[in-house]
């Protein structure tokens, strides 16, 4: 092996460990629980000490962003790089949960898991309008339901600084809806980021399929760590060359699987990760 290839491979094994998912846990601690229980305590508070808390908080998310945002910026010219070189190497092994850690989301009992989408329908409102928004309830392996929504608030703008595409603030956003937010943000990064979902057709900016509750069920799954999840949904999943199905596969690593209930099916589509 000449020395350009020992360090190509060397660089292609990089690859792997690109972005580090135990931040992306972090930040979704941060912007998902810490944040919103400090907002919500401290409601007519005059605490210093809960201001520095939240500050400190909010300066743990911007850094954790940041770093990101550097691993994302590696990723892309590593991959130039080895493209240069010919070598493209070895994907990372599949995360394949252990057998003792490898849950599905419901139930093992098939009556069980009818119960709970059944019980999901009924909370779920009709969708009697084509621009009305799409409606989910996601559950993981031991949590309680998850309501989704699709949509993101603002606008996609072209950030040179870090090559990406983000979502700007809007004024009075509520916690939720900046989570929510910031949540699309990341979906983007991931799609427009991968060369095999849409290539060239993405430069003009990040698809709506960022906004669908699949893929925001998707990404919440990918950076909890979670490999098992459920979506009942109030709408039938999009189709064509960028669905949620292919955003899906897109955003999970591979060994982890969602399950989509859309109405009035008997089964789940079934979709397995590939990152």
């Amino acid at each position: 092996m000449s020395h350009v290839e020992e360090v190509g491979n060397t660089l292609a094994g990089m690859l792997g460990r690109l972005p580090p998912e135990q931040l992306h846990q972090a930040r979704a601690w941060v912007e998902e629980y810490a944040l919103p229980t400090l907002e919500e305590i401290g409601q007519g508070s005059t605490s210093p000490d809960l201001a520095e808390a939240v500050a400190l908080f909010e300066r743990v998310r911007e850094l954790i962003d940041d770093v990101l945002a550097l691993s994302d910026n590696t990723r892309g010219h590593l991959v130039s790089y080895l493209a240069t070189l010919g070598v493209t190497g070895e994907q990372p092994p599949p995360s394949i949960p252990h057998p003792s850690t490898y849950q599905p989301p419901v139930s093992d009992n098939p009556n069980a898991v009818d119960e709970w989408v059944r019980h999901a329908r009924e909370k779920l409102p009709d969708r009697d309008q084509p621009r009305s928004p799409t409606q989910g309830i996601l559950r993981f392996p031991g949590s309680e339901d998850v309501a989704l929504r699709s949509g993101g608030r603002g606008r996609p703008i072209w950030n040179a600084g870090t090559e990406r595409w983000e979502r700007s603030p809007e004024p009075e956003e509520t916690p939720e809806q900046r989570a929510q937010r910031e949540r699309v943000s990341r979906i983007d990064v991931v799609l427009t980021g991968d060369p095999t979902f849409g290539g060239d057709r993405l430069r003009a900016g990040p698809p709506a399929v960022s906004q669908h509750v699949e893929t925001q069920a998707a990404m919440r799954m990918r950076e909890a760590g979670i490999t098992h999840g459920a979506v009942t949904i109030n709408n039938r999943m999009c189709s064509g060359d960028l669905s949620c199905e292919k955003a899906i596969r897109t955003i999970l690593p591979r060994g982890s699987v969602l399950d989509v209930w859309e109405p009035g099916a008997t089964q789940p589509r079934r979709i397995e990760g590939q990152a």
